[in-house]
């Protein structure tokens, strides 16, 4: 009898050593795991507070754009060559004003939202002619010509920044942020 009740302590002891393993084993990767959704929701606040100051840019570039006084066809006989020139040399200045903003955003968007890559390039290239075609219309004489060419690339640049702009307003969506999962 004495054997058998010495092999039940043992058994017993053989139990708690492993229930106390099991337990620290469970303990274990429940802390990891909670380790790795704390450095996951870290991380993808700080994506957002990237992508936030990626949409202030955005905003700032857009205004510097604006501000030049859009002009619509309708105009087109009532403008004199000579406001145009102006209206072109304004618009000239403002993509010197944005080359520091472009610079920042292309460096966020390359480390942060890499996937709107396509669309930092076609706002670029959009922007890019729009450069050219302000320099084209201040040397040329043909208003006519220039003016359709101006109001067109213009219109590139702006929609091309909405298109930015609309991708990058889902990208929280993306990175698993809406409101039901933002309560931490």
């Amino acid at each position: 009898m004495g054997e058998l009740k010495e092999w039940k302590e043992i058994i017993a002891a053989l139990i708690a050593f492993f229930a106390v393993i099991f337990s620290q084993f469970c303990l274990f990767f429940r802390t990891r795991a909670d380790h790795r959704n704390e450095q996951n929701s870290i991380i993808r606040q700080e994506k957002l507070k990237k992508v936030e100051e990626i949409f202030e840019i955005l905003l700032q570039i857009r205004m510097i754009l604006i501000k030049d006084n859009l002009i619509k066809e309708s105009d087109f006989n009532d403008i004199p060559l000579e406001r145009m020139k102006v209206i072109a040399k304004a618009s000239d200045k403002s993509l010197k004003d944005i080359l520091e903003l472009k610079m920042k955003l292309r460096l966020l968007i390359l480390m942060y939202t890499p996937e709107l890559t396509p669309d930092l390039i076609n706002f670029e290239s959009n922007e890019d002619n729009f450069g050219r075609v302000c320099f084209d219309y201040i040397r040329t004489s043909n208003a006519k010509v220039g003016l359709y060419a101006f109001i067109e690339r213009k219109t590139e640049v702006i929609e091309s920044l909405n298109h930015l702009q609309t991708k990058l307003s889902n990208y929280p969506q993306q990175l698993g942020i809406t409101k039901q999962s933002t309560r931490c």
